[in-house]
């Protein structure tokens, strides 16, 4: 878990506690490494600790950084007796030798540094352990001879300087990345990696002050290369470096005062610090790449290892938001500290939205902040993808999309943050989400590459439970329609077969057929090829073949017509018109707008009670004509609506047995309506009524209509 103490402290005070640090690493390695008359020893682990604290602290605050160090370089330097000049070249070659290795790094791997790949490892060697410190040595041996640093020559320090400095560097740096703050480990872990430092300490001491025959002098010191492949191969990157950096001390203690192996015999100084600098040179660029490998290898495996339980998992979910709350509770805490997944539905519908946290009582904080898939958030990446490896306070306020949001990502506080998109830019706000708050971890290229990933494979699970709720709902509405179409139809054949039967018994008989009889069986077969049309009309709209013959015409004429021929249709409604003074006209076909407000006045008839008044108007409104039709019937639900209009639609509220219909008939209203250039909406309230409401273009009176325009074909 983060360590919350240490994030409380202000910049400041972090800088100032971690200055403190290297102060006293600084005075502890004086005394350790020194090998006189240079007053810099084998080995110089503040080196390594510089680098990294740059590494790992957001770049506005490097200048603070530089100064509190620089501070503690003057002041360490000067407490061994050197003069103020030598103290402050010491500090600007420090300085300038940890600026330039995090900058070239930073340049180089576009990313934080994470030492999980043989390339960020390679990184560190290159530019953070011999470009560096080349440059710092070359600068800090050039103004401490400047400075009056007699009785040793430039050669002497640059090489001490160079070498104790990659070092540092080499071993250092590492456990200061992998280890601050410390893992988490099993007890067992920690006991192994304690057994191995152990072993570690005792094969050094073995090593340089074992009195060990010529034979196996040289050669043992590379046999302790054993104990960092166990280190690397079951303690990974923080086993490995602790390892190292204790073995390297100790052996850098030693060589300071002239033990081991490869201080005898009389050799210059120089050459005796390279043979035991090359030996822990070896170490640790032996751990390091192994450790590196070995971390490249494991997150490959945990890649596909996790991938192929994401597949397995959201094949057996049921529908999305199962899909994606599963894949969420796979990534956390296998890859971040929590996750969160937008998916929207249906226009209209509210978006659905996974999220899982390892700590419960975040996860809300986490659910509130989503989504980040805003036009101000800055991405990268030719897929969209935002990856924010250390978030700074104003990226959030970008990737909130409205105060609520901003204060949540605020009270979540995350560290690193990474938005991948779900699915293609239909959908802008679909997002897989991972970020790190209270954990050390931080995200990286790898982890978007694997969230990518992960997305891509959502969006098809996604995908393929639409389709299939989508096929499931065809079916069943082919299913409903057959049922319901069989119904419909029936219901004309029974009276129709009835009726023929009296008139052939009649017959028969020698009886005359009554009117009666002739009259009912016309009436069951207007309304059987009245369902007959629907359905060839239905056909006709899917097909784009409905045909129109428009022409100007009257539409006041036209409800007045249709009105009143409803009047003695149904003597339990009353079916009452407001229309104007004056003959709105339209361009249209006469048949088909009559088909449509037939259709809507059946309707209003069909669900409105008994002794209900269903009402028509129409009115101007600019360059539109406004036609509504409302009844007192029923009412529609509200999430019912947007489908009226679908083909084969039928509210829930209706009864197939109740209420007759093949769910046609607005359907087919509103393909005629769309075609004359207008629209079709409904107003409905459930258990008051429903109004319909039409809008058409308006023509002026015929006196002014082009002659031009009426002898138009039809289309």
């Amino acid at each position: 878990m983060r360590q919350r103490s240490a994030r409380a402290l202000p910049e400041w005070g972090q800088v100032g506690l971690l200055a403190l640090v290297y102060f006293g690493l600084g005075l502890a390695c004086d005394r350790l490494f020194d090998v006189p008359p240079l007053p810099w020893g084998f080995f110089w682990p503040p080196a390594g600790m510089y680098l990294a604290v740059l590494l790992r602290m957001q770049k506005g605050t490097w200048p603070l950084v530089v100064l509190a160090f620089a501070l503690a370089d003057v002041l360490s330097t000067s407490s061994l007796g050197l003069p103020v000049t030598v103290a402050l070249g010491v500090a600007v070659a420090q300085a300038v030798e940890a600026l330039m290795g995090a900058f070239l790094m930073f340049r180089v791997l576009r990313g934080p540094v994470t030492l999980g790949s043989i390339r960020q490892v390679l990184a560190l060697v290159v530019l953070g352990a011999v470009v560096g410190p080349l440059v710092g040595g070359t600068l800090g041996a050039a103004l401490t001879e400047a400075g009056g640093l007699g009785g040793v020559s430039f050669g002497e320090v640059w090489l001490f300087w160079w070498m104790g400095d990659m070092l540092g560097v080499l071993v250092t740096a590492p456990f200061c990345l992998a280890v601050v703050p410390p893992p988490q480990l099993e007890r067992a872990r920690w006991l192994e990696a304690a057994a191995l430092c152990g072993l570690g300490l005792v094969a050094v001491q073995a090593v340089f002050v074992g009195n060990l025959p010529a034979a196996l002098a040289v050669p043992l010191p590379y046999a302790t290369l054993l104990l960092l492949l166990w280190a690397a191969l079951r303690l990974g990157l923080p086993g490995l470096s602790t390892v190292t950096l204790m073995m390297s001390a100790m052996a850098g203690w030693h060589a300071a005062r002239g033990h081991g192996p490869f201080l005898t015999g009389g050799l210059p100084l120089a050459q005796r610090a390279l043979a035991v600098q090359g030996v822990l040179a070896v170490a640790g660029l032996f751990g390091l790449l192994l450790a590196a490998a070995l971390e490249e290898r494991r997150r490959a495996e945990q890649r596909q290892r996790l991938l192929a339980q994401v597949s397995a998992s959201v094949a057996e979910a049921r529908n999305e938001a199962e899909a994606l709350q599963r894949v969420a509770q796979l990534l956390v805490p296998a890859v971040a500290d929590g996750c969160g997944l937008v998916h929207t539905r249906e226009e209209g519908e509210a978006p659905i939205v996974a999220h899982v946290h390892v700590d419960p009582a975040r996860a809300a904080l986490l659910a509130r902040s989503l989504p980040l898939r805003l036009p101000g958030a800055d991405r990268s990446g030719r897929d969209g993808v935002l990856l924010l490896p250390q978030v700074q306070p104003a990226q959030l306020e970008r990737l909130g999309a409205d105060g609520a949001r901003r204060r949540a990502l605020r009270e979540l506080a995350p560290t690193s943050l990474l938005a991948v998109p779900l699915d293609d830019a239909r959908r802008p706000e679909d997002e897989l989400v991972l970020l790190c708050d209270v954990s050390a971890r931080v995200l990286d290229a790898q982890d978007a590459a694997l969230a990518a990933e992960v997305a891509h494979r959502c969006a098809l699970a996604v995908e393929r439970i639409r389709l299939l709720r989508q096929t499931q709902e065809a079916v069943q509405l082919r299913d409903d329609f057959l049922a319901t179409a069989s119904h419909e139809l029936k219901t004309p054949l029974t009276p129709l077969l009835l009726q023929l039967q009296i008139l052939h018994r009649r017959i028969q008989s020698g009886e005359c057929p009554d009117a009666a009889s002739v009259e009912k069986a016309r009436r069951a077969v207007r309304r059987l090829v009245a369902l007959i049309d629907d359905l060839l009309d239905a056909t006709r709209v899917v097909s784009g073949r409905l045909v129109m013959d428009v022409a100007p015409m009257s539409l006041t004429q036209l409800v007045r017509e249709v009105t009143s021929g409803f009047e003695g249709v149904s003597r339990l409604h009353h079916v009452e018109h407001a229309l104007p003074d004056e003959e709105l006209w339209v361009r249209g076909d006469h048949t088909r707008l009559e088909q449509l407000l037939v259709n809507l006045l059946d309707n209003a008839i069909k669900y409105s009670p008994a002794g209900g008044t269903v009402k028509v108007s129409l009115s101007p409104e600019g360059a539109q004509l406004h036609l509504s039709v409302s009844d007192p019937g029923i009412g529609i639900p509200p999430d019912q609506q947007r489908w009226l209009f679908e083909r084969f639609f039928r509210a829930r509220n209706v009864s197939v047995r109740s209420f007759g219909g093949l769910g046609l008939g607005l359907y087919i209203c509103h393909d005629i309506v769309e075609r004359h250039g207008g629209r079709i909406w409904v107003e409905s309230t459930v258990g008051k009524g429903s109004t319909f409401h039409v809008s058409l273009p308006r023509l002026p009176a015929p006196r002014t209509l082009d002659v031009s325009a009426e002898a138009s074909p039809p289309h």
